[in-house]
């Protein structure tokens, strides 16, 4: 009986040979299942940094260089305005339209005289302020222009005179042909006196017969000395009236270039003046953008020296998308690189509801700024999140950027803190 228990014990001390081997087996291939699942599975460290959404231009601020009062806005928020526009009218004396019309007189002027004066409205009260004193010295050159041109400076002379000259040059060509056809009858009365002479010789003509033919050809030859006469008085005429015509056409030429250079002269000093007092009272944008206004901007307003009137936000082609900066600690500057991928949770946008925008790392600044590196990161999608919502964009959205960087295996985690 004894023998028996003794049997029993040793066959459960002592397992199967069989079942060792299987064990030893489980127990090996967990381990390499372990080991081959530390290995395959792998995910990314988390740095989480501040980060605010800005355009990837710096805003410009327009500041007030003095304390100003505001007379007009000349753009709406949010409008897309060229560079040189015209977006706050400050301390005005004068009306703006009436002095862009002024302006643009002027270079009307400088170009075409005679048609701007007479496009211009003289009669309108034009509020040019302390550009009136300018106004007024062009309009008196002006008005010596009018004259010129509607009653003339010896005009109605000139013209006198040049249609006597036509009537004495068409004159001179009757007398002429006078002179023609007297010289032909004195030849006549000539031959005829010569024939009278030789026949009075013969005795075949009387002698007061012959006194007839030679009074006669003394008549032909006063009657052409006279036309002579006549003609060169005529032509003595036509050179004096040709004299006058020139001094007349000489002093008026003078006159109208007189009043032209004094119109381009006083029409250049106002175009100077305008300039200086755009630069003054008329505030324009610098660069090109999208206008972004205060709440509180409004006409009539007073503002200090260094108040922020408005903002200009870069926009148009060749301006890139937002971007988000942020500052990461100098002792965790080593794990991130440009190219990094990134997501972006706002705080106005809540990621929950919204999604979250991808971003990956454009630049690292190459030194810190009290003790951290300031990072930059682009939106590859834009503002669209990966759920497909569109983020509008707001200048200065605050959120975080989780940065997913060293993507690492579990394995290398945990032998990571032997090796250390």
């Amino acid at each position: 009986m004894k023998a028996k228990d003794t049997g029993r014990l040793h066959s459960v001390i002592d397992p199967p040979s069989w079942a060792m081997r299987w064990g030893i087996v489980v127990l090996a291939g967990g381990l390499l299942l372990l080991i081959g699942l530390g290995w395959l599975i792998r995910f990314a460290d988390r740095v989480e940094v501040p980060v605010v959404v800005v355009s990837a231009q710096e805003p410009f601020r327009l500041l007030a260089p003095t304390t100003l009062r505001i007379d007009s806005l000349l753009t709406a928020d949010g409008e897309h305005v060229a560079k040189g526009t015209p977006l706050v009218l400050v301390d005005a004396d004068a009306s703006l339209a009436d002095v862009l019309d002024f302006e643009k007189f002027l270079s009307s002027l400088l170009i075409n005289e005679q048609s701007a004066w007479k496009r211009a409205d003289w009669e309108h009260e034009w509020q040019l302020g302390s550009l009136q004193s300018h106004f007024a010295a062009l309009g008196k050159w002006v008005e010596e222009w009018r004259h010129l041109e509607q009653r003339g400076f010896h005009r109605e002379q000139i013209q006198n005179l040049r249609l006597r000259l036509k009537e004495i040059l068409l004159l001179e060509q009757n007398l002429v042909a006078q002179e023609r056809l007297l010289l032909q009858e004195l030849e006549l009365a000539r031959q005829q006196a010569r024939r009278d002479s030789i026949l009075l010789a013969q005795g075949s003509l009387s002698a007061a017969e012959y006194e007839m033919s030679k009074s006669l050809e003394l008549q032909r030859r006063r009657s052409l000395e006279v036309q002579r006469e006549r003609l060169l008085r005529n032509r003595l005429e036509a050179k004096e009236i040709e004299g006058q015509l020139l001094e007349l056409e000489k002093a008026y030429a003078s006159r109208e270039g007189e009043i032209s250079r004094q119109l381009h002269a006083t029409a250049s000093e106002a175009l100077a003046a305008i300039a200086v007092w755009k630069k003054r009272h008329l505030l324009v944008a610098p660069v090109e953008g999208r206008v972004v206004l205060g709440d509180d901007r409004r006409a009539g307003q007073l503002l200090a020296a260094g108040e922020v009137i408005l903002a200009l936000v870069g926009s148009g082609e060749g301006v890139e998308g937002p971007i988000a900066r942020g500052s990461m600690p100098a002792h965790a500057i080593g794990q991130v690189d440009t190219g990094a991928i990134a997501e972006v949770r706002l705080q106005a946008f809540p990621w929950e509801e919204f999604g979250s925008l991808e971003a990956v790392v454009s630049r690292i600044a190459p030194l810190p700024e009290n003790g951290n590196y300031r990072i930059e990161l682009r939106f590859p999608a834009g503002l669209k999140t990966k759920s497909g919502r569109q983020i509008p964009f707001r200048e200065e959205l605050a959120g975080v950027a989780i940065l997913h960087i060293h993507r690492r295996s579990l394995l290398d985690r945990l032998f990571a803190k032997f090796r250390r």
